[in-house]
């Protein structure tokens, strides 16, 4: 916090204060991302009754399915994403966009892609770069927690 904050327009301040907490945020994914890129590596998440890495970040961190699926993803293409992770670790990127990189490019393209995500929120980057043409596993889609996509008309049969 700022010091004699009446000096100061309000808005100011509070951008100040959010910037701040971003950035704690943005360390406290980065140390998940690390806990995760070694736990895939010596399967420290396999114990009794765990099935995927994913549910193991659901039980001992208390994330959600969808960023437990973007940690896993991001730990396990960190090595092919070496320009995304690297802004990431100078807070020169979100956790959402690095995700959104994760999720959609192809490892020849994240320097591009990279110098390209901090002119973009996340939803202009996730439709800049949903188009390529990597195969990826869309079966977590419904996942999504920023209401960004179509939402489904109800099947009238089940009326």
């Amino acid at each position: 916090m700022l010091h004699n904050a009446d000096e100061y327009d309000p808005a100011y301040v509070a951008r100040y204060d959010l910037e701040r907490v971003a950035g704690a945020l943005t360390g406290a994914y980065a140390d998940l991302i690390t806990v995760m890129r070694e736990s895939l590596t010596e399967q420290h998440w396999a114990v009794s009754g765990i099935r995927s890495p994913e549910q193991w970040l659901t039980c001992f961190a208390g994330v959600s399915r969808a960023a437990a699926t973007d940690i896993v993803r991001i730990a396990s293409r960190a090595n092919e994403l070496p320009h995304a992770i690297a802004a990431f670790e100078r807070t020169e990127i979100t956790f959402h966009q690095l995700a959104v990189i994760a999720r959609h490019v192809p490892a020849g393209f994240d320097e591009d892609v990279t110098r390209l995500a901090p002119h973009c929120d996340v939803g202009q980057l996730r439709r800049a770069v949903a188009k390529y043409p990597f195969p990826t596993d869309d079966t977590d889609d419904n996942l999504d927690d920023d209401g960004d996509d179509e939402v489904p008309e109800p099947d009238p049969s089940t009326r």
